[in-house]
C-alpha cells in the first residue's frame, strides 16, 4: 500500500521527513515513517496534456470536503458551471 504525504511544513530533507512519528504504541514505542516507508524528493506538480477529440481540453476536478452534503456539493458545481458556461469556447 502506498500513501501520499503532502508536505505542509518545511522539511528540508527526506531524512528529516523520515523521522516523522506515524504511530505511538501503548508502551510508548514510536513508529517513524522510515520504519514503514521512505521519503523522496519529487515534484509537487506534474504537467499533463488533455485532449478531447484531438483538441485541447480542460479537466476540472472537484472534491467534496469531509462533512459536507453530496447533494448540495453537486448542485453548487452545476450552478457554477451554468454561470461560467457563457465564457467557455464553443464545442
Amino acid at each position: 500500500m502506498k500513501l501520499l504525504y503532502e508536505q505542509v511544513v518545511g522539511l528540508p530533507t527526506p531524512a528529516e521527513a523520515e523521522d516523522i512519528v506515524v504511530q505511538k504504541d501503548y508502551d510508548g514505542t514510536l513508529m517513524r515513517l522510515k520504519d514503514v516507508g521512505r521519503a523522496v524528493v519529487g515534484a509537487q506538480y506534474y504537467s499533463a496534456t488533455t485532449l478531447f477529440d484531438d483538441s485541447p481540453a480542460v479537466i476540472l476536478l472537484a472534491y467534496q470536503l469531509p462533512g459536507t452534503n453530496a447533494w448540495n456539493t453537486t448542485k453548487a458545481i452545476k450552478e457554477k458551471r451554468a454561470e461560467l458556461q457563457p465564457n467557455f469556447p464553443p464545442g
